[in-house]
C-alpha cells in the first residue's frame, strides 16, 4: 500500500423536482483498528449541481495516507493492514453507499505488546485474534450480550477491545490464564 492511492466514484442523482447543490462526502472507516478511531474519517469532498433528473459521477482519489493514523507507541503516522469501508454520503451521519477494500502493505500493529496494551491491539494478529476471541466469550460480566439490541452490543465490544489483556486473567475468573497470556506475548514477539 504504501505510496499507493485508491480512486472511485459515485454516482448522484437529483430526484427532486428543482436544480440543486450537495457535497458529496467520502469518509474511511477501519474495520479493525488496533487505536482508537472515528466511526467515520472525512477523506475527500466535491459539491455537485444537478439539474431535476440529472446524474453525474463524482470521481475521488484518496492517497495512501487516507488510512493513516497517529500511532502513540510509534509516535507516528501508521497505517495497519486489514479492511478499510469506504463511506459516502451527505454527511457522517447520511451514509448512501460503501465499499469494503483491503490494505495490504502496512504494518500489523504496535511493536511492544504487554500486558498493559488494550486487547484492539491484538485483533490484527494472526492467531491472536481466535484466543482473545475465546477469552472474551468467557467473561461472565458480558454473558448474553449476542442477545442484546445492537447499541448494547457495540457498547460491549468497544469496552472489551479497550480492556487491558491482563484484566482477562481477572474477567474471565480463570478461563484466561496468566500462562495463557505469557505464551500468547511470547507468539508475537
Amino acid at each position: 500500500m504504501a505510496g499507493d492511492s485508491v480512486t472511485g466514484s459515485v454516482l448522484v442523482t437529483n430526484v427532486g423536482k428543482r436544480a440543486g447543490k450537495t457535497v458529496v462526502q467520502i469518509y474511511v472507516h477501519d474495520v479493525d483498528s488496533s487505536a482508537p478511531r472515528p466511526e467515520n474519517e472525512l477523506k475527500a469532498f466535491e459539491k455537485v449541481a444537478l439539474e431535476p433528473g440529472e446524474s453525474k459521477l463524482v470521481r475521488f482519489t484518496l492517497p495512501a495516507d487516507a488510512f493513516s493514523f497517529w500511532d502513540e507507541a510509534r509516535s507516528r503516522w501508521t497505517t495497519e493492514n486489514g479492511a478499510f469501508d469506504i463511506r459516502a454520503g451527505a454527511s457522517s451521519r447520511d451514509i448512501r453507499s460503501s465499499a469494503t477494500l483491503t490494505v495490504r502493505g502496512g504494518v500489523q500493529t504496535a511493536e511492544v505488546l504487554t500486558p498493559k496494551s488494550p486487547l484492539r491491539q491484538f485483533l490484527g494478529l494472526e492467531g491472536a485474534r481466535e484466543v482473545i476471541q475465546q477469552a472474551t466469550d468467557s467473561i461472565p460480566l458480558f454473558a448474553g450480550v449476542s442477545q442484546a439490541d445492537v447499541l448494547t452490543q457495540k457498547i460491549v465490544d468497544e469496552v472489551i477491545k479497550g480492556m487491558p489483556l491482563g484484566r482477562l486473567v481477572t474477567a474471565t475468573e480463570g478461563h484466561f490464564s496468566e500462562q495463557e497470556m505469557d505464551n500468547l506475548l511470547a507468539s508475537i514477539d
